[in-house]
This record gives structure tokens, C-alpha cells and sequence, in this order.
């Protein structure tokens, strides 16, 4: 393909412009046609035939693998945190302001299954103080869009595929009121406070009716059956078998420390059709995770958490939104001082010289000012003393770029199976 677009180039520079735009054209729609449209050749579940390569051999080709000595490492830096701190980093127990047990379970099963793209901006627990009707489930059973578009507006969040929360907000109220008594907390007591059981109830339901219906993947309930722990909503056992929920920070916190590594940076969603990446790199985060925790357990006299999912609130609440090597940055260029010089993303003052007058250039940094972006430090590294950083020697300037995968839905208006095209029709894709 690259010599076939370095000959038409060549018949451009040597003026033969209507050969070489022939030569171009037809090499755009033989690449479009194999990643994209499908042929005749191929069965209807495939879009095209790039797809049917794609589903067969996507792990192979990514080559992602756990690193077992980075594990250690990083379970090395996690037991002097928690060793400092007197123990694990969890959720403040204000956030659920006074509510009942039953009502905290409500609140966080309603909201762990719309939770996609669900940046809040209210704390849903207080609103349930105000509305706690709205988080009952007989009264959303009986009116899932209006009960849904409500908290949604409420925690400031665009329901966007609003078709889809709206099934999941009526499929999960008919799920606790027809199995549970129309009550979340009613899940514990049923399932014996047992996490893992729980955890199955959720995902793989007994009932056909609700298979894949209420909205949780094993990420949601870990999420959801995490928090019934830590706001102390149920006494659980068995909490081992709860992950670290993967998501884009706890995905490039990963990648960046280099617990899971592949051949080459990860493909853009563009070319993950049916989010086969996306799915190996969910699955491969969650058991890197798991095993750093397992590595955690070798170290002496160790402060090692009840469960993988137990590093989640360090992971992702702290560390990933605020340490400089994990959390998101950009280069800025300063017009006062003329320094570059790379800062976490929602910075725009100079650490040179304290101006704001700055702007955001699209250069990843070089070496040097990875390495300064380091010493600085963060709000979380410095009150501690452990500047510069505490994964300083972990993350390194080749591994800090890598970004966690995106993934294209699959159904709606703008998923993969609304732009299936056959060849002999062309366009198709996906609308924004």
C-alpha cells in the first residue's frame, strides 16, 4: 500500500496529474472496501472484510501482555502509600450525606448503569435527600423516560443515546421490583452479603427477561458492590473477587506504568470495529490490577487491601486525576517568557513564570520536560514528601505518551451496525 501511494505521488511530481489521481482513487477505494463495506464473499455478521481478520486475530496482532516485574513495582509504590497513610484510601462518607442504607443502594444502582460519559456535576446522594422518589424503582418502572431525564438533568449530565438509558432505567426498576422487592439493598440479604454472588446476579441474571437488559457489566457491579462496602450499606465477604473497574483513567494508568504493555501504541477507534481492542484492553486492565495486587501480598508486613477493587479510589481518584505522570497533559508555550514547558491539562498558568498569557501547542514534550513536569510534582506527591513523583523510575518518557483505547458503539446512530454498506452501494459509516 505505502508503494502503491508513493507511485501515484511520483506520477504528480512528474505532471502526470491524471494518472496519478486514477492510481490514488483506486487505491482509497480498495482500502475502503476491505476495512469497511462488505463484499459478496462474506456473511452477513461481518461488516467487512477487515472485520472477520479483525475478530479473529485482534489479540494476537495487539500482542498485550502483563508485565509481572512492572506488577511488583508499582504493588511496591502502593504499599508505601498506604503504609504512610495509615491504610487504604477510600471514599469520604459524607458523600452519601445521612441517607438510609436502602436508599444509598437505590441511589448508587440507578446511577452505576447510565454511568457512560457521566461527568457529574451534582452529588446525586444529596439530590436523593430532596427527590427520594425519583430512586425508587416502582415509581421508575412507571415511567422510566421522565424518572431518568429528571436525574439526569439533576447531576447536570446531556443524555446522550437516550434510548438506551431510558431501557436501562426501566429494565433495571422492573428487575428489583418483579426480584428484590423493589429495592437494591435487598441484594445483599438475598445473595448472603456475598460479593461474588452478587456481582453474577447483576450481569448474568437468572431471569431471561433481564440478560444483558439492566445496564451492568462486571465493570458497573464492581463499581456498585464496592461502594455498598465502603459507605458500609452491606457486610460483604468474598470482596476479593471484585476488580478494579476499567475505565479511561485506570486504563492509561496501566498502560503508562507499564503493568500492560503491547507491540505498539493501541489503534485508534476508527479502526476497532466492534471495539474488539477495547474489549482485550477492559478485560487485560482488570487483571493487571488484580495482579498487582497479588504482588502486593509478597512484600513484608504489607498494607495490602481487602480486594483488587480497594485500589480503585487511589488509582483513579487520586492518583490518575492528579499525579503529573498518569493524569492528562499537554505542552504550553508561554509569550511573557517564551519557555515550553508540559502541564497537566487543565493548567494554563506558566511554572516558569507565573504568566497566563499561554497557549496550548500539539507537541507531546521532549525528554527534558517530561522530566521537569516530574520534579514539580503534584498537589498529591508533595504534601507527602514524595517528590517528584511517586512513580518516578516506573513511568518513563516512552511509556508517558500512551493513550487508553476509545470505543464506537455497536448499535444506535452513531454505532458500527447503522454504517454497514455493501461494496457495489458504497458510503455507509457512521454519523456524528
Amino acid at each position: 500500500m505505502e508503494a502503491q501511494s508513493k507511485a501515484a505521488h511520483e506520477l504528480l511530481v512528474a505532471g502526470k496529474e491524471q494518472e496519478g489521481l486514477e492510481r490514488f482513487g483506486d487505491l482509497l477505494w480498495d482500502l475502503n472496501r476491505f476495512l469497511y463495506l462488505h463484499t459478496a464473499d462474506l456473511e452477513a455478521k461481518w461488516i467487512s472484510p477487515f472485520h472477520k481478520v479483525w475478530a479473529e486475530f485482534a489479540p494476537r496482532i495487539l500482542r498485550l501482555e502483563i508485565d509481572e516485574d512492572q506488577c511488583l513495582k508499582v504493588a511496591q509504590v502502593f504499599e508505601r502509600l498506604h503504609a504512610a497513610n495509615g491504610g487504604r484510601f477510600r471514599a469520604p462518607q459524607e458523600r452519601t450525606v445521612g441517607l438510609s442504607k436502602e436508599q444509598i443502594a437505590n441511589v448508587r444502582f440507578i446511577t452505576a448503569a447510565q454511568d457512560w460519559k457521566l461527568k457529574q456535576k451534582a452529588n446525586p446522594y444529596e439530590i436523593a435527600v430532596e427527590h427520594p422518589d425519583w430512586f425508587q424503582a416502582n415509581r421508575i418502572a412507571a415511567d422510566p423516560e421522565a424518572s431518568i431525564a429528571k436525574v439526569l438533568a439533576a447531576v447536570g449530565v446531556k443524555p446522550d443515546q437516550a434510548t438506551k438509558r431510558v431501557d436501562y432505567a426501566r429494565n433495571g426498576a422492573e428487575f428489583l421490583v418483579k426480584h428484590y422487592g423493589g429495592s437494591a439493598y435487598n441484594l445483599g440479604p438475598k445473595h448472603d452479603f456475598d460479593a461474588a454472588r452478587i456481582r453474577e446476579a447483576l450481569v448474568e441474571p437468572e431471569d431471561p427477561d433481564f440478560l444483558e437488559h439492566i445496564g451492568f457489566s462486571y465493570k458497573k457491579a464492581d463499581m456498585f458492590i464496592r461502594d455498598m462496602y465502603d459507605f458500609e450499606v452491606w457486610p460483604l465477604h468474598r470482596i476479593e473477587a471484585l476488580d478494579v473497574p476499567p475505565d479511561i483513567n485506570t486504563m492509561r494508568a496501566a498502560l503508562r506504568t507499564g503493568v500492560l504493555r503491547g507491540s505498539h501504541p493501541l489503534l485508534t477507534s476508527y479502526l476497532d470495529i466492534y471495539s474488539y481492542q477495547y474489549s482485550l484492553v477492559t478485560d487485560l486492565t482488570s487483571c493487571a490490577w488484580r495482579r498487582v495486587w497479588e504482588r502486593w501480598s509478597e512484600l513484608p508486613g504489607n498494607h495490602r487491601v481487602e480486594g483488587p477493587a480497594f485500589c480503585d479510589f487511589l488509582l483513579y481518584e487520586i492518583l490518575a486525576r492528579e499525579c503529573v505522570g498518569l493524569a492528562p497533559t499537554k505542552e504550553i508555550r508561554c509569550r511573557n517568557c517564551g519557555s515550553s514547558t508540559l502541564v497537566k491539562s487543565r493548567v494554563r498558568t506558566c511554572p516558569e513564570c507565573g504568566s497566563t498569557d499561554t497557549w496550548a501547542t500539539r507537541g507531546r514534550g521532549s525528554p527534558g520536560e517530561f522530566q521537569n513536569l516530574l520534579r514539580r510534582g503534584c498537589d498529591f506527591c508533595a504534601p507527602r514528601e514524595a517528590s517528584p513523583c511517586v512513580f518516578e523510575g516506573i513511568i518513563t518518557f516512552d511509556k508517558w505518551p500512551l493513550s487508553p483505547p476509545k470505543s464506537i458503539s455497536r448499535i444506535g446512530g452513531t454505532g458500527w451496525d447503522d454504517g454497514f454498506a455493501s461494496d457495489d452501494e458504497g458510503g455507509g459509516g457512521i454519523t456524528s
